[in-house]
């Protein structure tokens, strides 16, 4: 029986597994580098935004927005 543990992993057999496959890896990385220069360059271009704005009375100015949170929770808020 082995003394070494089952839930070790060797440095060298991570190395040795990765020199051995290096094409895989090498293709792997070429493929993807070039789908994704196809779709930047053949891609849709999708642009999308949405603006709100919130437009307040000149009562509402007073107060920090913490005593008003509490008047809220407290059932006095407007």
């Amino acid at each position: 029986m082995s003394t070494e543990s089952a839930d070790t992993i060797d440095l060298a057999d991570v190395a040795r597994s990765l020199r051995r496959g290096w094409r895989v890896i090498l293709a792997s990385v070429a493929i993807a580098l070039v789908l994704a220069l196809l779709l930047i360059a053949f891609g849709p271009r999708r642009f999308s935004a949405t603006a709100s704005a919130v437009v307040r009375s000149s009562s509402d100015v007073g107060g920090s927005l913490l005593a008003r949170a509490a008047g809220d929770l407290a059932g006095g808020g407007s």
